[in-house]
């Protein structure tokens, strides 16, 4: 593994666990082993760390959510993986992102202002993953014919509300609801 994904991974743990305030260049360094100035080769200060992990994450949970739904045909079996992959990731992960959406933002603001410097290709890209599962099974007739980008949005926002529910009521998703979810959603896509 390279230098910068070391320190990209160990200032995901340090951030996830401290949070933002409570995590320092020197603790990111001595984490991933390298030495303080090579943190500063890599990123500018702490906040390009800090978006730049977050980047690193959201671009490693699209490869994923890719690989999984590579490994079925059919676009019902690509939607269930998409969802079952993003529940799976969230909940693999579920204590650093709940410290994460709790402590890392001190006001409505700071949050905008964050979600404003993230990398969109990345965030997009989850979007068109969806659209593109959706226009398939439309293709192929599995899919009823409503606007793929209406489809998109609600899914995801489903999912984001899932996530943030979840955290909020210090409580993973469950298979159960996991299912629950694929199968509603397919029951509204499915043309049978």
């Amino acid at each position: 593994m390279d230098k910068k994904n070391k320190i990209l991974i160990a200032a995901l743990e340090l951030f996830g666990k401290n949070g933002y305030f409570n995590t320092t260049v020197e603790s990111i360094s001595r984490k991933s082993g390298v030495a303080k100035g090579t943190v500063y080769w890599y990123f500018k200060d702490k906040k390009e760390l800090f978006l730049s992990a977050i980047n690193y994450t959201l671009n490693n949970c699209n490869l994923k959510i890719l690989d999984e739904i590579s490994s079925v045909d059919s676009p019902e079996l690509k939607l269930k993986k998409y969802i079952e992959t993003f529940f799976k990731l969230m909940n693999n992960n579920y204590s650093k992102m709940k410290f994460f959406m709790i402590n890392n933002f001190n006001s409505k603001q700071e949050l905008i202002n964050f979600t404003k410097n993230l990398d969109i290709k990345i965030i997009l890209k989850r979007f068109e993953i969806l659209s593109d599962i959706i226009e398939e099974g439309k293709k192929m007739k599995v899919f009823k014919d409503y606007n793929s980008e209406i489809l998109t949005l609600m899914i995801s926002g489903l999912i984001n509300f899932e996530i943030t529910r979840s955290i909020f009521m210090e409580k993973k998703i469950d298979k159960k609801r996991i299912d629950f979810i694929e199968e509603n959603v397919l029951k509204i896509l499915s043309k049978e």
